[in-house]
């Protein structure tokens, strides 16, 4: 950690101007502010600095949070029942095995298609595969029924200019401003 913060004090570091040069729209910004950070990985391998305070990963979903669906609910009270299934797919990304979280993503999904946690989940899960166009569909799929969710829409975005380039994205682009940048800041 030490060697990062150093490095972060480099007029010139790619920190400092907020995104790593080499990343793509899946990756997370880098967080600039050195104090109690930790070293950490994003989703396409780039090195990024990441609060102490952050959940460990290890640790349950607290039931009394706020649900990762973004209904504004309790956990409890909307997604408690895939929340097990859901802790494991998180604990097989964290342990590197995308391919297996996906497969465990996909079963999830034929019983609960119209989840956004789920939906959500999968998309950013086949975004950081490089397969942005079935994350595409599975969004968009999604989107015909919920029009104004923010997660989906700034990863619909995401994976329209993976797949398709700036041009064709530029509608998708909008929306998600419109939509999702005051839920989702980080993915807008």
């Amino acid at each position: 950690v030490q060697g990062a913060l150093r490095d972060l004090q480099a007029p010139d570091h790619p920190a400092r101007i907020g995104l790593h040069p080499a990343s793509r729209a899946s990756c997370r910004p880098i967080i600039t502010s050195a104090s109690s950070m930790r070293v950490s990985r994003s989703a396409c391998g780039i090195a990024l600095l990441r609060p102490l305070a952050e959940k460990d990963p290890r640790m349950p979903l607290d039931a009394y949070a706020l649900c990762p669906c973004g209904s504004g609910k309790k956990l409890k009270f909307c997604c408690q029942p895939i929340a097990t299934d859901m802790e494991k797919i998180e604990k097989l990304i964290d342990n590197h095995q995308p391919r297996m979280a996906l497969q465990s993503l996909e079963k999830l999904a034929k019983k609960h298609s119209d989840n956004p946690w789920v939906v959500t989940r999968q998309a950013a899960s086949l975004l950081s595969d490089d397969r942005a166009p079935e994350a595409k569909t599975v969004l968009l799929t999604f989107l015909r029924n919920r029009p104004d969710h923010p997660s989906a829409n700034a990863l619909y975005a995401m994976a329209t200019l993976q797949a398709d380039g700036l041009p064709e994205a530029r509608k998708s682009i909008r929306r998600a401003f419109r939509f999702a940048i005051a839920a989702e800041p980080v993915i807008v």
